[in-house]
């Protein structure tokens, strides 16, 4: 992995050199696609980009195939539109046709209009002003870095547009919110609310202003609202596992990983989380440390609350 890792450092910026734009459809994008399946169960799956790569910029915990790629690509679309701003939208076309469609690609596009948002301003407003993208956790900390850039350009039209979007609140369905109280579900919505209102203090007005205020008199500003939202529903219900301790102690210690690397945790709320599955995991684990520690390297891969319940 780190001979590829050089690899594709030294050799993919002399191809996008030669190539252009041509080289991200040609051998990045294909390249990335088969990095991604290669760590799935189902090629159908989500790629879980949130999960191993929490932020796209960061190379934290970068040393796959995958990350590599990753890195390779966001260089290799920055280093283009440096050349030539007006390739943007031609490459923004390009990652929103991949088939089929990856969280990723959606990340990428919107890191390189928060660089660059004038060569591509009609997507940034479309992309600002998408409902998904507002409540999506796993485009969440590229959105919002992004909207934190674009929303001070918008015009007064769609910065109402979008205050109001907010203000609406969460689509909780019925199911996620069935086993809570009136009272936690008024506090996930004014959560929600609160967190992206921060985003864009500094340029509310009006009735946005008067429900920022509301909402930080009574729960105290947010903290990092651009942070990634991977785990976070856990803070306002108590961790669940999707497996109980007696059934992973059923599974090989391979089995186990495979099983941390692919779960999902859903999006409802009181679902299981990444906190609960680690609670179980630290329990199973210390029935049967030396075969586990035998696999450490395989965490490095995981989750860091995964990491933490393992040590």
């Amino acid at each position: 992995e780190w001979r590829y890792g050089e690899i594709v450092q030294e050799y993919v910026p002399k191809i996008i050199y030669l190539e252009g734009i041509d080289a991200l459809d040609i051998l990045l994008c294909p390249l990335l696609e088969d990095a991604i399946v290669h760590n799935l169960s189902d090629p159908e799956d989500p790629d879980y980009s949130w999960v191993w790569r929490p932020k796209i910029e960061s190379e934290e915990r970068a040393h796959q195939p995958r990350d590599f790629l990753i890195t390779a690509l966001l260089e290799a679309v920055e280093r283009l539109a440096d050349q030539n701003s007006g390739v943007l939208p031609e490459i923004i076309d390009l990652l929103e046709g991949q088939d089929p469609p990856r969280s990723i690609f959606r990340r990428v596009i919107l890191h390189l209009m928060r660089k660059y948002p004038e060569e591509a301003w009609d997507k940034c407003v479309e992309y600002a002003l998408d409902p998904e993208l507002l409540g999506d956790r796993r485009t969440w900390h590229e959105y919002a870095l992004f909207l934190e850039e674009v929303f001070p350009l918008l015009d007064e039209e769609a910065r109402d547009e979008l205050i109001e979007d907010i203000l609406d609140g969460p689509n909780l369905s019925s199911d996620a919110v069935d086993e809570l109280t009136e009272d936690e579900v008024q506090k996930l919505i004014e959560n929600w609310k609160l967190r992206r209102l921060s985003l864009i203090e500094e340029h509310l007005a009006g009735s946005g202003t008067e429900e920022y205020d509301a909402l930080t008199e009574k729960h105290g500003r947010y903290p990092n609202p651009a942070e990634p939202e991977h785990g976070v529903s856990s803070g306002w219900v108590g961790p669940t596992s999707p497996k109980s301790e007696e059934e992973l102690d059923s599974l090989h210690p391979k089995e186990v990983i495979d099983y941390l690397r692919n779960w999902e945790p859903p999006q409802e709320w009181r679902s299981p989380t990444p906190e609960g599955l680690g609670r179980a995991l630290r329990s199973v684990v210390s029935q049967d440390p030396q075969s586990f520690s035998n696999l450490s390297d395989h965490f490095r891969e995981l989750d860091p609350t995964y990491i933490s319940s393992f040590i």
